[in-house]
């Protein structure tokens, strides 16, 4: 079975926006890699992902990390930067930002994220400072980390998102998509 450091999700994924702990100190690690332009990833934030926050890493039995890839709409792209800027600033802001643009996807495209990106955080309690998110949005200067992503998810043969990666113990597990919390608990179950 693979473990996780040879796994090429792990390659920067230190670097990555992460909820909870540090790996090291939980038995499940998650990595997933999504896109907030993407319906399914939504779903998955909506239902899965809040049952792993409220009860796996609430609980410190999880660390999730967070991967950009695949973009549906582009203003994805400028969404991510965003959101990478936020993380540099604001954990708990990252999360909120991700969700807010999750929730309100269908009323985002290419002319508005900015903006959309703006109302957003002033509507979060944070002291982000909202211009250089924004600015990030429009300039979008961390290609580099997007890239670094992108060739973690193809180096891992991904073929869509969401696609999430569960280890369990240092132990890769299986990969599952915008299944509901329960197939995440089985997974877990049948490694223990």
């Amino acid at each position: 079975m693979q473990g996780f450091a040879d796994n090429p999700v792990a390659e920067g994924v230190d670097d990555r926006p992460r909820l909870g702990p540090p790996r090291a100190e939980t038995p499940i690690t998650l990595v997933s890699f999504d896109d907030p332009s993407c319906p399914s990833c939504a779903s998955l934030h909506d239902g899965a992902f809040e049952a792993i926050r409220s009860q796996w890493v609430a609980e410190g039995r999880a660390t999730v990390y967070s991967r950009a890839y695949y973009f549906v709409h582009e203003w994805g792209r400028s969404a991510v930067n965003a959101l990478l800027e936020t993380y540099e600033r604001d954990t708990a802001a990252y999360w909120a930002l991700k969700g807010a643009y999750y929730e309100h996807q269908d009323d985002i495209d290419a002319g508005s994220v900015v903006d959309r990106t703006a109302a957003f955080l002033d509507g979060i309690d944070t002291s982000v400072d909202v211009e250089a998110v924004t600015t990030a949005a429009r300039e979008r200067p961390h290609r580099s980390a997007v890239a670094a992503d992108d060739e973690a998810g193809t180096a891992a043969g991904i073929n869509g998102v969401p696609t999430v990666f569960v280890f369990h113990r240092g132990e890769f597990v299986t990969t599952l998509r915008d299944d509901g919390f329960d197939a995440y608990e089985s997974a877990v179950e049948s490694h223990a």
